[in-house]
């Protein structure tokens, strides 16, 4: 990490700066809200991890995203530059188990487990994942927004609503994207673009929707080519508002 760099947990950590690896645990303060913030600086070739058994999360109010120290993040990335990061969360209870906000990141490894709500949120960022690996979340597997994402391979299972969301000006590239159980596959949305190059999508009611959901944007376009989508129960395998696009790229 650089001098610059500002770390406030709180939860428990154990820090090796020799090895590059904080591991996080629950903090013996049970009263308090288990989250982490990293913000400002570089971080380059770390390894942060929750460790087993660890449970990160806050109270949840359903009338309020955010917890008493003002975040939505279980681990929360804040104007920082990340350099071949990994990345890793058991079980949470966040609105976000990670969220990244303002952050700069290249070659970014992801893998999340049993997240409460969505699994990983980037607001404002520009990003080039390596390898995303979501297992279980109960709201989206991927929400981005107002950014630039690359996306290498993306595994995403069992996401309880959007496997990968795009909204608010945001323009996301996927080189190849499995996704299986879900409610809604890849969605662009509010003057978004979502270029995929390669998609399997199973056991889901709709693979691809495009459409506008605030008034202050305009439609969302997702461009694709080599793609395998598996609906459940048989129903519509995509949703194209009027005004948006869904387009097959032609080989």
């Amino acid at each position: 990490a650089s001098s610059r760099s500002l770390i406030l947990f709180v939860s428990s950590i154990s820090l090796n700066a020799k090895k590059q690896h904080i591991v996080i645990k629950n903090s013996s303060l049970g009263d308090k809200d288990q989250q982490v913030s990293i913000s400002g600086g570089v971080l380059k070739g770390w390894k942060i991890h929750t460790s087993e058994g660890t449970r990160l999360g806050y109270p949840f109010n359903e009338n309020d995203r955010l917890s008493n120290s003002h975040l939505t993040g279980c681990i929360t990335f804040s104007d920082i530059e990340l350099l071949e990061t990994t990345i890793s969360i058991g079980p949470s209870n966040c609105e976000d188990a990670l969220h990244f906000v303002r952050v700069l990141g290249r070659n970014i490894k992801v893998l999340i487990q049993d997240a409460r709500s969505d699994a990983l949120d980037a607001d404002f960022s520009n990003i080039f994942f390596s390898s995303l690996d979501i297992f279980r979340a109960g709201n989206d597997c991927i929400d981005m927004s107002s950014g630039t994402y690359l996306i290498q391979t993306a595994v995403l299972m069992q996401c309880g609503d959007k496997g990968i969301s795009g909204g608010e000006k945001s323009k996301i590239k996927i080189t190849n994207v499995s996704i299986d159980g879900s409610l809604l596959g890849i969605v662009s949305k509010d003057s978004s673009i979502v270029d995929v190059k390669k998609f399997s999508i199973s056991n889901t009611p709709v693979c691809l929707a495009a459409y506008r959901k605030k008034k202050e944007f305009l439609g969302g376009t997702i461009n694709f080519d080599q793609h395998k989508c598996v609906t459940k129960n048989l129903e519509i395998n995509s949703y194209q508002q009027p005004g948006s696009y869904i387009t097959k790229l032609q080989n």
